[in-house]
């Protein structure tokens, strides 16, 4: 089977796989990978300028609808800068760049809970990559998920305080709405200690400490 064969047959299987489970972490690896080989490959004619197709063209798209988020980011329209990258995913779920963007614009939303989602799928994410095909660069994808969910988490707890002064103290809700709260504290102090191991003059990290 000719290389070109055996990459076209990759990229459909892994095209299914995902279409079963879209976020698996396994798959995904598989697909970065896969369109690494075709950016680098100088037998592929996608690598020589040519029109990409499948997976190579997919991540064209995704960084052009990143583009388009990044720029409605700018000019601080959040919700458009989120359907944006959310395009960006849909064309590429290995698009972390996409994810950590998008976990900014719902924080300038107060959207905490997908914030923390968006980030945490990039840190997962970019840590077992890390740990199986040695990434370069990897560092500052999850210095900035480390900064947002922690944010994200900060912003969450501050949401259940609020709603803590409106219940009773005696109350069940009240005792779990407090516990909720000071798990999502804790959560972001380790991210922020994890933070501060990476990047210890962080300022966004040494601000949320304090």
């Amino acid at each position: 089977m000719e290389r070109d064969d055996v990459l076209k047959q990759a990229e459909s299987d892994i095209s299914a796989a995902l279409v079963r489970d879209a976020y698996n972490v396994e798959t995904l690896l598989l697909r970065q990978t896969l369109l690494k080989v075709r950016n680098t490959d100088p037998c592929n004619p996608s690598s020589k300028g040519d029109q990409p197709s499948g997976i190579a063209a997919s991540r064209q798209q995704s960084d052009a609808e990143k583009e388009l988020g990044n720029n409605a980011m700018a000019e601080k329209n959040y919700a458009t800068a989120c359907t944006h990258y959310t395009n960006a995913i849909t064309f590429d779920s290995t698009n972390m760049a996409a994810y950590n963007n998008r976990s900014l614009a719902r924080l300038k939303q107060g959207d905490y809970s997908s914030a923390e989602s968006d980030a945490s799928m990039v840190i997962d994410f970019e840590r077992n990559f890390e740990n199986q095909a040695n990434k370069i660069g990897v560092q500052p994808l999850i210095i900035k998920a480390l900064c947002r969910r922690a944010q994200a988490r900060r912003g969450l707890a501050d949401t259940h305080l609020q709603s803590l002064n409106s219940l009773a103290s005696s109350s069940s809700e009240y005792k779990k709405l407090l516990l909720l709260t000071q798990d999502k504290l804790r959560e972001a102090q380790a991210d922020v200690q994890t933070l501060l191991r990476m990047e210890p003059n962080n300022k966004v990290a040494l601000a949320d400490q304090k």
